[in-house]
């Protein structure tokens, strides 16, 4: 038989439980937040250097001597 006092007991359990589980879900919301902008950062981080070794890279090529496959232009067939 189910009494008032473990009915009381019983809600007083739940929620402690349901506060434990929104404290939870709280902390881990916030470390993806966190981890989220720490990717869009990094992200950043290499696109800025796959930029520069592009930018290093069409340099190399415009020096190539002449006749060498990077001083050619293969999509146009003409020289840089």
């Amino acid at each position: 038989m189910t009494t008032p006092e473990t009915i009381s007991k019983q809600m007083h359990d739940a929620l402690l439980a349901l506060e434990h589980a929104n404290e939870r879900c709280y902390r881990a919301e916030m470390q993806f937040k966190q981890a989220r902008c720490e990717h869009i950062d990094a992200t950043n981080e290499v696109n800025n250097a796959q930029k520069t070794v592009d930018e290093l890279v069409i340099g190399i090529k415009k020096t190539a001597p002449y006749g060498t496959d990077w001083k050619h232009d293969r999509s146009s067939g003409h020289a840089v």
